[in-house]
Parts: C-alpha cells; structure tokens; sequence
C-alpha cells in the first residue's frame, strides 16, 4: 500500500456544490408517504471529514444483456481502486449484484404508467389533451404502453422492483461503498438514441444496455454519485460511481471528496474545449 502524498491538496469545490444543494433540497414534505431519515448535521460539513476505513467491493464485469464494458473505463474503475487501496480503504472485485433485465423490464414498465399520468395530469393546464404531433413517437408509444396495463398489473410491478430491491440490497449490505463505472462505454455519436423509435425498441437495444449500471439504483432509490475520474485517450471524461447503503449520502460525500483531492479533476479539459 503506498503512502499519501504530502503536496498541498485542491478545495474539493465540487464535493461542497453537490453538499450543498443536498442541504437546500434534501427532506420531504408534510404527508408524503415515502419519507427517509433527516440528516443529523449539514451535508456541507461532511466534506473534509475522514470517511474512515471503508470495505468498497469494485465492479468490473458486465450486467447480463449491458453494452460490454469498454477496456478503458474498466481501466477507469481500476485505477480508482488502487487509490482507495492507497489511502487506507480495502478494495475487493465483486461481481454484479443484481439480476439486470428483469429489474429494467419492470422498472420501465412503472415509468411507462407515470409518464401517461404525467400527460393526462398536465392536460387541464395546457388546455387540452396531448396529441401525437405534440411528441415524439418514443413519449407517445410509452404513453399507449402505459395505459395499456391495469392497475393490478402497475401494482405487481411495483412489487417486482421492490422484491429485486431487496435481494440486491442484501447482497450488497456486506460492503460500505460499491465502486463499477458509470456507463461501459465511450460517449456516443449525437443522434444515436433515435426518439423515432418505439419505447420497446428504444429500450432494448439503446437505453437499456448502455443503463446497465445506473439504472438499478434509481429504481432502488440508492445513494449513487458519478466522478470524472478517468479520462479516455480521445481526451473525454470517463465517470465513475459510487454507491453507498441506504440514507448514506452523508458517507457518501465524504468519500466522494476524498477522492476529489486525491485525483482533483477540475484543471482538466476535454479534447478541443474551447475556454
């Protein structure tokens, strides 16, 4: 294990921008049904305070039916676990913790039914309902999808997510922090995710794939935070996340500005970015 370096280390100015809109925005209001622990201090006093000794257990295989993970954000991931290692953390690989495709389909499922009743809600503002023409053909065949299922049916995959929820949770409470990359491949050409396309097809073949790592916490509901600490050798920034245990954010942040000082990335430049 190396030593820490003594050079004088950067401000973590963005570890202290993301405490600080989690201290403005943070917290629910009075009668929502969903509610999470309150924070026992600010988030902005977290950044700078020792995180500790963590257990991170580091991802770099690919989820059943994800875009392959490309090699240099696995060399990304990689890195980023051997400067864990070098300031006192233990870093272990660790396999994917969560079956993939049944968890999207039922995700995507749920989505479908809150972007109808997105549409219909927003209907008596706007002064009529939405058309066709008012949408692209990904948002108005995800409307159909959604009004296609019964309420029985939202509810069962309401109930799938949790169950799927659940048992990734399990697996993964033996582990402080879980490190796997944000995305597994390089950015994509601009128009590559073709609104023209059904939902289904949208999701199965583009979104879904290249999701296969950050979409499972959303549906749990996870604390996750993406880094810029790779970059590609196109000179293109390469993220990488963090997930920590539930209502976590605190420890989160701590990590996250721990490593913004030890591999400080706010000097650099993506290829061709004017000033």
């Amino acid at each position: 294990m190396s030593a820490r370096s003594t050079r004088a280390s950067p401000t973590p100015t963005a570890s202290r921008k993301n405490a600080s809109l989690l201290d403005l925005t943070h917290g629910h209001r009075p009668g929502e049904v969903y509610q999470i622990a309150r924070p026992t201090r600010p988030f902005l006093e977290e950044v700078g305070t020792d995180p500790g000794h963590l257990r991170i257990a580091m991802v770099v295989d690919t989820p059943a039916g994800g875009t392959p993970l490309h090699p240099q954000i696995r060399q990304a991931v990689i890195d980023t676990g051997a400067v864990l290692e070098s300031l006192g953390h233990h870093v272990e690989p660790r396999p994917v913790p969560y079956d993939y495709w049944p968890l999207m389909k039922a995700y995507t499922n749920i989505i479908a039914t809150q972007t109808a009743a997105f549409f219909d809600a927003v209907a008596p503002l706007v002064g009529r309902a939405a058309t066709r023409a008012d949408m692209a053909p990904f948002f108005w065949s995800l409307c159909d999808k959604g009004r296609s299922f019964s309420g029985v049916e939202h509810s069962n995959h309401v109930e799938q997510v949790r169950m799927a929820s659940r048992a990734c949770l399990a697996r993964m409470a033996a582990w402080d922090v879980w490190l796997m990359p944000t995305l597994p491949m390089l950015p994509r050409v601009h128009g590559y995710y073709d609104m023209t396309l059904d939902c289904d097809t949208y999701d199965d073949t583009l979104m879904a794939p290249d999701c296969c790592y950050t979409l499972p916490f959303n549906a749990m509901g996870s604390p996750a935070i993406s880094l810029p600490l790779g970059m590609s050798s196109e000179g293109l920034p390469v993220g990488v996340q963090l997930v920590v245990r539930d209502c976590d954010e605190a420890g989160l942040l701590r990590l996250a500005a721990q490593l913004e000082v030890a591999m400080p990335w706010a000097q650099r430049r993506p290829r061709g970015c004017w000033e």
